[in-house]
């Protein structure tokens, strides 16, 4: 399986379902992404369920998003396995 944000493989047990619009924002049966554990916290880190919901809301614009993009840059030049915790972000609105 490959991660729909940084397109390197999620080995077994490190995937996750992304709602692209979020639960909490009338998100709960639509459309998800299969991504990372590290990259799904990573996106929650720096914005918050109403950004997501109005301006993130498919692969593409997240991808697009320059925060975004430096955080794919930097985690692919990690191993597979490499795992951190996500910190919250100051520019999370």
């Amino acid at each position: 399986m490959i991660c729909e944000l940084c397109d390197r493989e999620i080995l077994v047990g490190d995937e996750s379902r992304h709602h692209l619009i979020p639960k909490a924002t009338g998100g709960k049966n639509g459309e998800k992404a299969i991504l990372h554990t590290i990259c799904h916290k990573q996106i929650h880190a720096l914005y918050n369920e109403k950004t997501l919901a109005n301006h993130l809301n498919t692969v593409s614009k997240l991808k697009n998003d320059m925060h975004i993009k430096r955080f794919i840059k930097w985690i692919k030049t990690k191993q597979l396995d490499f795992n951190t915790k996500a910190r919250m972000s100051s520019i999370r609105r």
